[in-house]
């Protein structure tokens, strides 16, 4: 008889431990869950830079024709328009436009004079100078020249990504002179005669101009 209530004793101990054991595991499983999921979204910056040369759009096939200034040259009869001749000034007005581009960037105007085209009857039999008697400035005056970038005259500056208005846009006016060596007084006979050859010969001078905008990147650290 005493065997059997220990067997019953250790019969219920083993029931209680078993139900103990079940409150304690159905207290882990059970739980409040909550979860989402979504998209991360990334919005490309918007890349649009127009280019200028005065009103209109300066592309790839654009050629600029050089013209003096109507106030001193053309205006007062002394040079037929759009044509240059020594001492004639002008201007080029070129610009960069980012209004609609959503990130900082840099930009430069230059003149190639390396790479300028001359037309002309016969250069080498002639004895023509082919280089385009032209110097470029910053000043209308023409007293100060043209700033250098990579060896070329030009304009350069950068467009931050938070300006607004008209600070989102850029206008560089390069000014240009028939730098003679021939007119002025102090003058020798070799510069009178390579302007007057020129001018025999009526060339034509083409001049790339380049403009170029580039992304600006943060440095690295």
């Amino acid at each position: 008889m005493k065997k059997r209530g220990y067997i019953g004793r250790l019969a219920a101990l083993a029931l209680v431990l078993c139900m103990v054991t079940m409150s304690l595991t159905a207290g882990t499983l059970a739980k409040y869950a909550s979860d989402a999921s979504g998209k991360a979204s990334a919005v490309v910056a918007r890349w649009d830079v127009d280019f200028k040369n005065g009103t209109e759009d300066y592309t790839s096939s654009t050629v600029i024709t050089l013209k003096p200034d109507a106030d001193k040259f053309v205006a007062t009869k002394l040079v037929k328009d759009e044509r240059i001749a020594p001492e004639t000034t002008g201007s080029l007005e070129l610009s960069v436009d980012g209004t609609n581009t959503e990130v900082a960037f840099d930009y430069a105007i230059t003149l190639d004079l390396s790479t300028i085209e001359q037309t002309i009857g016969d250069s080498a039999a002639n004895g023509l100078d082919t280089t385009a008697p032209l110097k470029f400035y910053k000043n209308v005056e023409c007293t100060q020249e043209a700033d250098m970038i990579d060896g070329k005259p030009g304009v350069k500056g950068t467009i931050m990504a938070d300006a607004t208005g008209d600070d989102r846009k850029a206008t560089a006016t390069i000014y240009w002179k028939w730098d003679s060596s021939g007119i002025n007084i102090d003058s020798t006979a070799a510069g009178d005669a390579t302007d007057t050859k020129l001018g025999i010969e009526a060339d034509t001078f083409k001049i790339p101009v380049t403009i170029k905008a580039e992304q600006k990147v943060a440095a690295n650290p």
